[in-house]
This record gives C-alpha cells, structure tokens and sequence, in this order.
C-alpha cells in the first residue's frame, strides 16, 4: 500500500480566479485517490497549510466513508515517513516541506500516473502469459 499525503488547497479544493466564484472540487483526484483507498493501493493523509481543522474538514467531506489521518503541513512536515508520495500544487523543489518526499506529483499528473500504472497492472495480469489463443489463417 502506497502512502500518499494530498494538500487540501489547489490540490484537491481549486480556488477559483474570481473571487466571486465558488470552490471547485478536483474531481478527477478525488475519484482516483477513492479507487485507490477502496483497492487498498493507497493509505492517504489529507494536509494543508491552512491547518488541521481544514485537513479534517475537507477529507471528512470528500472521503466520507473512510477514517483518514489529517493534519497540518507544519505539523507533519518534518517526519514524513520513508518511500512516502505527495500530491501538492507545487513542485517538489520549491517548498520546504516537501524536501522529504519520496515524489511529488501535481494534480494531474498523479491522476495520469494512476491510469498508466493501472493500465500496465493490468497487462501484467491479462499480457504475455502464454494462454492466448492464436488463429492460423491456411
């Protein structure tokens, strides 16, 4: 099981460039991120640095029927733990906390990784494995 810590803010919650507009929820990583959790591929802590009651907030709204771990970047930032994944609004290089990540994925390109990983597991499964039936054509 892969262990994911995913920001709240522009990650999984889009603010919008009016600020007259509301909220928008990246639906995309909120559906790949619950197939994961419901294949147990991924143990997920939701964080912001806006705090925990955020985290929890958002992570008790979006993943209802699961009881994920919660907090603030600043809080947890310093004891990642090891071969751990990010899903974040910034890269890996410019923000502090995220020096301890094994990688840091943008929203998109996790929900991308996902599909290709999921694509080769299934290759992996159903590819080569000699039972294919082949036709001969005399």
């Amino acid at each position: 099981m892969q262990k994911i810590f995913v920001d709240v803010d522009d990650t999984l919650v889009l603010w919008p460039n009016n600020p007259t507009d509301e909220l928008e929820i990246n639906w995309k990583l909120v559906d790949t991120l619950t197939a994961g959790l419901l294949n147990r591929r991924y143990d997920i802590t939701v964080w912001s640095g806006t705090g925990s009651a955020w985290a929890k907030y958002w992570g008790e709204l979006l993943f209802p029927i699961f009881d994920l771990p919660y907090g603030s970047k600043e809080e947890l930032w310093k004891n990642i733990p090891d071969f751990t994944l990010a899903i974040d609004d910034r890269i890996q290089e410019q923000r502090e906390y995220l020096k301890n990540f094994e990688r840091v994925f943008l929203p998109d390109e996790f929900v991308k990784h996902s599909i290709t990983v999921n694509l080769l597991a299934q290759v992996a499964i159903l590819g080569d494995s000699g039972n294919e039936s082949t036709t001969t054509i005399n």
